[in-house]
């Protein structure tokens, strides 16, 4: 049960990112969405305890998803306003559908 709830999580974050981040965001206890306070974080980071060599892989990852995730969730925008646009164009339609394809296609 664990790990199918882990592959669900990761699944989430790696293929709605805008999901996984309302769900990091949000208080648990009131609903509310928001920043949360970097002392959460640093706590989380801490009960990690990841080694200095675990801590070197995971920086220039951690880099990598940032720049990456910001630009293809960019490029996911971009799609769909073009597909709201001309919603009965079907011609245009797929080659939307063809450009997230090929945008999802770079999380696996």
């Amino acid at each position: 049960a664990v790990c199918c709830l882990i592959s669900r999580i990761c699944g989430t974050i790696l293929f709605q990112p805008d999901v996984a981040a309302q769900l990091l965001g949000r208080d648990l206890e009131t609903g509310a969405l928001g920043e949360a306070d970097q002392a959460i974080w640093d706590r989380a980071a801490a009960a990690m305890a990841l080694s200095e060599g675990q801590a070197a892989t995971m920086a220039p990852l951690h880099i990598y998803w940032q720049a990456t995730s910001a630009a293809l969730a960019e490029e996911r925008r971009a799609l769909a306003e073009r597909a709201l646009a001309a919603p009965h164009d079907i011609e245009l339609q797929e080659e939307v559908v063809a450009g997230l394809d090929r945008v999802q296609e770079t999380w696996r």
